[in-house]
């Protein structure tokens, strides 16, 4: 576990300083994908690549071999060749014990003598449960944020009927007057909603498609592998900054793809409807859940801007 902790916080360092190192001289799906291989060391146990050496391998040999030293030399003393040879044999006094039971008369087996000793109503330590207590924390309001999330969408909601060339034919798109910002919501059969002020703008064509990127892209999966990662990593400060840096480099993957749909000459045109359904800085609980949402903070839009108008 404590190696686990260690490999993978030095990966995601490693992912923070890479990113900011090649800031706006990486291609933004590649920045996005390389939050995957930290999200793996986070959820799968084990050793992900073999490494030369071990921490926790190294010191389990070192106590290996100070226990044989220890034990061949009795207490570190180190006898010479003729100190070792065999001497006369001397025969053993008589106890009256039959062969191989122990002296002093006792009636039990050397294998019961050896049996470790287990002592009832045995408790995890406190540690284990600290981590349990946050884990299970995390989780429930991770669980309760996207069910009252659900009710708020599902309550208000009113399926739009757009045209076939909108290119959201086969993924449903409702209309929900109480929500921020548009947004995506659901796992196996993820929808599309928007909002009022979104219907009203010039260029609905570009939020739509902002949303369908996202669908394409599977954004909805990677939020949900986000919330598990900080629901059994929440005592990780590190977890938490790189959920938030992957959920801003998902915007701008997602930025990149509907680019690459719209064509070049609509790129600066994208980049304003952005600047108008923006809302202000995400909270903890767009962290807590399994969606996306157009908001963004002054530094997240700046760096979303600029890359929209780096090729134009």
């Amino acid at each position: 576990m404590t190696e686990m902790i260690l490999t993978s916080s030095v990966l995601m360092l490693a992912i923070i300083l890479l990113r900011r190192v090649l800031r706006g001289r990486m291609a933004p799906g590649l920045q996005y994908a390389l939050w995957l291989l930290a999200a793996l060391r986070l959820l799968l146990p084990g050793s992900l690549f073999p490494a030369p050496v071990s921490a926790a391998g190294t010191a389990a040999e070192l106590r290996s071999a100070l226990v044989r030293q220890e034990a061949s030399g009795q207490g570190g003393m180190v006898y010479g060749p003729s100190e070792l040879e065999p001497g006369p044999l001397t025969p053993l006094p008589d106890t009256g014990a039959p062969e191989g039971a122990p002296a002093g008369g006792s009636s039990q087996s050397p294998a019961e003598s050896a049996a470790p000793v287990r002592t009832r109503g045995a408790s995890l330590p406190w540690y284990v449960l600290v981590w349990a207590a946050g884990a299970a924390a995390v989780g429930g309001a991770f669980l309760v944020s996207n069910l009252a999330f659900y009710l708020a969408l599902y309550r208000g909601r009113k399926r739009l009927c757009l045209p076939m060339e909108t290119g959201a034919w086969d993924t449903p798109v409702y209309l929900v007057k109480n929500i921020d910002s548009p947004c995506i919501f659901g796992l196996c059969k993820p929808a599309v909603y928007v909002n009022e002020a979104a219907l009203r703008t010039e260029n609905f064509e570009h939020i739509l498609l902002h949303e369908l990127t996202h669908i394409r892209h599977g954004d909805h999966w990677w939020s949900l592998v986000r919330c598990v990662c900080l629901s059994l990593h929440w005592f990780n400060p590190l977890v938490w900054w790189a959920a938030v840096l992957s959920r801003r480099d998902c915007e701008l993957a997602c930025d990149a793809g509907v680019i690459r749909r719209l064509g070049e000459e609509r790129r600066l045109d994208y980049g304003q409807t952005l600047l108008r359904m923006i809302i202000a800085r995400p909270g903890p609980r767009d962290l807590l859940r399994a969606s996306t949402s157009m908001s963004a903070g002054k530094r997240t839009m700046a760096e979303r801007l600029r890359m929209i108008a780096r090729r134009a």
